[in-house]
């Protein structure tokens, strides 16, 4: 229900006004004084303001400067009740801000009609402004998508071309090792562009398409130990161990490609910032919630209070270099956040620099688990 502060020292005002308005549904606030007026604006927004012009002490005029002064109230419409017919007192209320006038005695069809064309107006207003920000996040993610394409795929696929073109016109003259050599480049560049486009194709589809997911129960200790199986052998080739330190055995509901993404994202990462002789540990426990903590971390080089603020932000600038050299988007945390929290989870971060960094990725408990807990209690 829309709320109409009325502002005025004459209570016969205020109560004709008062049965006009809530007659037709709406909440009706009032003031007897300019002064009471701005305290009660401190504690409450009306939708929009009815105020008189010539009031004793403050009146309408100074009152409505100082409504349109203060960022708080600024954007409440104000439409002046007033006796006076003089065209510089009219205009002078639109000046400061006033968005409309209705006229002494007052009519009540008019009266009525203006209230609700400005908080008609009003409305429209704020659904332009709530169209404009999200305008805004998409564009922002619209020049990130460009931002990647342009530049984080340039290097792999720059090395993917190379690769081969040597391959095509030196073939003959190459010997084994150095064709393994180049095919083990190739396979790398290769690698490294698939884990980038899938990236990319599922968070523009997250963006643009209703995603539903597969929920599903989970035994996420499998997923743990294949996602460590998968990056074992790239972390042996930086010298960067992976261990699982500890995994729940109870079922934890998700959907399972989603889940797995998210792990292979955070693990990768966590080898691609650690040093040679870090160590990688992931692990999963259950809280007093019922909910299942997957916990990645590593020893590497860790990150920055303002850059753990920033990293799940669309527009952010994330893409930094690993350890050795490797390239990174950023676009892998984004996309682990959007995942988690379509199926009621989420993740969170703690770094340190110079130490590492933990992610924590929450899973709603499986129903089975859920009641389960719920019966065991006394």
């Amino acid at each position: 229900m829309a709320e109409i502060f009325v502002v005025d020292d004459v209570p016969q005002n205020l109560q004709m006004v008062m049965q006009i308005l809530s007659d037709r549904g709406l909440e009706v606030s009032v003031a007897v004084s300019g002064e009471n007026a701005l305290e009660y604006l401190t504690r409450r927004k009306p939708d929009l303001i009815l105020l008189d012009i010539a009031m004793p002490g403050m009146d309408g005029f100074t009152l409505c400067r100082r409504i349109k002064d203060n960022p708080e109230t600024s954007s409440i419409p104000v439409i002046f009740l007033t006796a006076k017919s003089e065209t510089e007192d009219v205009v002078r209320g639109f000046e400061l801000g006033a968005v409309d006038y209705v006229r002494k005695p007052f009519i009540t069809d008019e009266l009525v009609s203006r209230v609700f064309t400005h908080l008609e107006l009003k409305r429209s207003y704020q659904r332009i402004q709530e169209q404009a920000r999200q305008l805004e996040t998409l564009n922002a993610q619209k020049d990130r998508l460009f931002s990647i394409i342009a530049h984080d795929m340039r290097n792999p696929l720059s090395g993917f071309l190379s690769i081969t073109q040597l391959l095509h016109s030196r073939f003959r003259e190459l010997d084994q090792a150095t064709m393994e050599e180049y095919l083990g480049l190739l396979s790398e560049s290769s690698d490294k562009l698939n884990k980038l486009l899938e990236n990319l194709l599922t968070w523009s589809r997250l963006q643009s398409e209703d995603v539903q997911p597969i929920i599903v129960d989970i035994r996420i200790g499998d997923l743990l130990k294949e996602t460590a199986d998968l990056y074992r052998n790239n972390a042996e080739v930086k010298g960067v161990g992976i261990r699982i330190s500890e995994s729940e055995e109870a079922p934890v509901r998700g959907d399972q490609q989603m889940i797995f993404t998210v792990l292979r994202n955070l693990v990768s990462n966590a080898v691609k910032y650690s040093e040679k002789g870090g160590l990688v540990t992931i692990g999963a426990s259950r809280n007093g919630a019922g909910e299942v903590i997957v916990t990645v971390a590593d020893t590497g080089v860790g990150m920055s209070a303002e850059k753990v603020e920033s990293i799940f932000e669309t527009g952010a600038t994330r893409s930094r270099r690993g350890t050795a050299g490797e390239s990174g988007t950023g676009l892998g945390l984004l996309l682990s956040r959007d995942l988690m929290r379509l199926q009621g989870g989420d993740i969170t971060a703690e770094s340190t620099p110079g130490e590492g960094t933990v992610f924590r990725v929450i899973l709603p408990a499986s129903a089975v688990e859920r009641d389960g807990a719920a019966s065991s209690r006394p």
